[in-house]
């Protein structure tokens, strides 16, 4: 993902340009204003103080709205995005007497404690009341300490009283009555019935409202990628663009026509239609079509629900961007922009400007800014004067040190090393690397990349980045696998990097090995790019969104993923079925939820392979801290489909443990085959009772004959 940062040329225009899917040209009738007023500029117009005043071209929508609120009636509004459907809830919600509000409480029902009473109270009593029942609690509470307290002090002195004349039975009977009085002292003070159960909870709170609420449940701000732009998918977009989406677990980048035309003719589908507006809708299952979307500032494919397509009849829009990028949009249709603060903002359409800098699925994935922001302020500081230096040297390259230095207001030393090229800011030398070895500009039509999401799929499982940024790691239980994890960086960044590595072996018998490399350069790409770093229980995990771009890509993070992460199994004992095969993620509460969309990311990948998983599942290991795990089928038909299609790495030893599996299970699976047909029972019949597919028995026949 890179953010455009030249000018965008917007270019707005009616049906005179365009047709319809009919191919009939479009013929607009002449409209007449909405207002009839004289004005010389927009300051001699007042705008009215209530909400519902300020509505125009709705007179009728706005004597409903007026007699519901009068009359406190529900009302359901219908209509197209951008018709003043919300404006108006806000103005009934403005209307309503704010002496009508009221605070909601849920009051405790001692006989039936599942069952709460539910109260009104108007607005501001309810905080009242649940201020004076907490100080009424509070004090019945220690009212009831107290007594407990002086029933367990006469308790323990009557048993002293009364041994007084035998010191010998004393002992025992102080021991009893200590017993005695300190269980009715906690029974008094645990008992179901204490105050602090009476409290009301405050469910609803009007105190402080000056009208009535009023909820937005409005989708138009959530904002998704698909294709050019990212955009608001519940507004309308012309039906050439291009989206970048999932269809059936595969990653596509096609046109929007090409998909809705497909969805709508495939047998089965419910169609609703409207003829009248020329108008089509279908319902989609759930997890068929994703898009690439926002997701709390982080890029993951969310599912489409419905898919509906129409003749429009207004005014249209389109959006270019220098780098040749386009959408064509309805003026109202939400964009989104980034915001001076690198945020994320929606705007209308047709109030795009110039100065906007939008995002789009370019082809380039890493640039040197975001080499840059992966260093400390004072350094990020440093790399743009220098990029500020280059660019004065540029324009004016008859200039000296001095008079740049003069027009950067900086020390003429410091621009003497940089006009003798030494000294250089430690975050430009560290892009000038990586610009020599051809990653940046890094974009899609790199060669390299498939050897990049093979690195960095390693990195979110047995490998990462320590805390203090001095070097990149992979461990293993295999020497070869990290060499291989060596060779694989000396691949994308050149040989002479194997002078900062170096391999450790540990375990207390030897028998675990970590690859390490110190290269800055090295480490700083792969943070710019995603990388976990440090502890990865208390860190959140995002795949990057250009590993999606193509099936390749995918094959090599994931592969790479699952080689450190996977749990393979082995045949069981009795030798009928195969124990776990799984992936497990440790986690805390705050990256519970994380760690199960990661896990439905490497379930959707794994789907697309053909190969069908089981739940995700939550177990405690430790306070705090806990398994999550995605169980895989282990039936052999899919242990089967595993070992074809999914192509682990930086693990042989597992890939050769799967591949013993899979023999062993189909040795045991055909010897049991013949005794089933061998004893009268018919082939059809044996092979439910094996659990297997005709395809699978053909596969276990095949290998069999083979090895003899």
């Amino acid at each position: 993902m890179t953010r455009d940062r030249k000018e965008t040329d917007i270019t707005k225009f009616n049906n005179d340009d365009t047709k319809n899917r009919s191919g009939k040209e479009q013929v607009l009738e002449k409209e007449e204003p909405l207002l009839d007023i004289s004005f010389n500029d927009t300051s001699e117009i007042s705008v009215p103080p209530r909400l519902i005043d300020q509505v125009i071209g709705q007179d009728e929508a706005v004597e409903i709205i007026k007699k519901a609120a009068l009359q406190k009636r529900h009302i359901m509004l219908i209509g197209d995005p951008g018709t003043g459907k919300s404006m108006l809830g806000q103005a009934m919600a403005e209307l309503l007497p704010k002496e009508d509000l009221v605070d909601i409480l849920c009051l405790p029902n001692p006989k039936y404690p599942n069952q709460p009473r539910i109260a009104t109270l108007p607005a501001g009593h309810g905080t009242r009341k649940v201020q004076m029942d907490t100080e009424l609690a509070r004090k019945k509470g220690n009212k009831r300490f107290v007594v407990s307290l002086i029933i367990l002090i006469a308790i323990i002195g009557y048993a002293i009283i009364a041994t007084s004349s035998r010191p010998d039975l004393q002992p025992q009977t102080l021991l009893m009555a200590m017993f005695v009085g300190f269980f009715i002292f906690f029974m008094l003070n645990q008992s179901r019935s204490r105050p602090e159960a009476l409290i009301p909870k405050l469910l609803v709170d009007n105190s402080n409202s000056k009208r009535a609420p009023f909820n937005d449940a409005t989708g138009s701000h959530a904002g998704a990628l698909l294709g050019d732009v990212r955009h608001d998918p519940f507004q309308s977009f012309f039906y050439t663009n291009n989206l970048l989406l999932k269809y059936s677990n595969k990653s596509l980048y096609k046109s929007f026509s090409e998909l809705v035309d497909k969805l709508f003719i495939e047998e089965g589908r419910i169609v609703e239609k409207d003829k009248k507006r020329n108008y089509e809708a279908v319902i989609l299952k759930r997890g068929e079509l994703k898009v690439l979307s926002d997701n709390n500032g982080k890029l993951s494919f969310v599912n489409v629900l419905s898919v509906n397509r129409y003749d429009y009849d207004g005014n249209l829009i389109k959006i270019t961007t220098e780098c040749g990028k386009s959408i064509i949009t309805t003026p109202e249709h939400k964009i989104a922009i980034i915001d001076e603060n690198q945020g994320i903002k929606y705007i209308k359409a047709i109030d795009i400007t110039m100065d906007n800098k939008l995002l789009s699925t370019d082809s380039v994935i890493l640039d040197e800014e975001d080499i840059i922001k992966t260093y400390p302020k004072k350094h990020q500081k440093q790399a743009f004067l220098y990029k500020r230096y280059l660019e004065v040297k540029e324009q004016h390259p008859d200039w000296g040190y001095k008079k740049i230095s003069l027009s950067l207001s900086q020390k003429e030393s410091k621009c003497r090393w940089w006009h003798n090229g030494k000294h250089l800011p430690i975050a430009i030398k560290a892009v000038n690397m990586l610009k020599e070895k051809g990653l940046i500009p890094l974009t899609l039509q790199n060669p390299k990349l498939p050897v990049i999401s093979r690195v960095i799929g390693s990195l979110f499982g047995d490998g990462g980045i320590f805390t203090n940024l001095n070097a990149i790691f992979l461990s293993s239980k295999e020497l070869d696998s990290v060499k291989e994890f060596g060779k694989d960086l000396a691949c994308i960044f050149g040989e002479n990097i194997s002078q900062n590595s170096r391999i450790i072996e540990g375990g207390e018998k030897g028998h675990s090995w970590c690859y390490q490399n110190t290269n800055r350069s090295v480490i700083r790409f792969f943070m710019a790019l995603g990388a976990p770093i440090g502890n990865k229980t208390k860190l959140e995990f995002h795949i990057p969104a250009w590993i999606y771009s193509n099936e390749d890509l995918q094959d090599e993070f994931f592969g790479s993923y699952l080689g450190g992460e996977l749990g393979v199994p082995i045949v069981h004992k009795k030798g009928r079925f195969l124990n776990t095969l799984d992936v497990g993620i440790t986690a805390d509460e705050h990256t519970f939820n994380n760690r199960y969309m990661f896990l439905e990311a490497v379930r959707d990948y794994l789907n697309s392979k053909g190969i069908k998983t089981n739940s995700i599942s939550k177990r405690s290991i430790k306070e705090n801290k806990y398994l999550v795990r995605l169980l895989i089928s282990t039936k052999y038909e899919n242990l089967m489909q595993f070992t074809k299609n999914v192509k682990l790495k930086y693990c042989m030893y597992k890939t050769e443990k799967l591949l013993n599996t899979l023999d062993e299970f189909t040795s045991i699976k055909y010897n049991r085959y013949k005794e089933l047909t061998e004893s009268d029972i018919g082939a059809e019949r044996a092979m439910q009772l094996l659990n297997l597919s005709p395809r699978a028995l053909y596969y276990i026949i095949s290998q069999m004959e083979e090895k003899a």
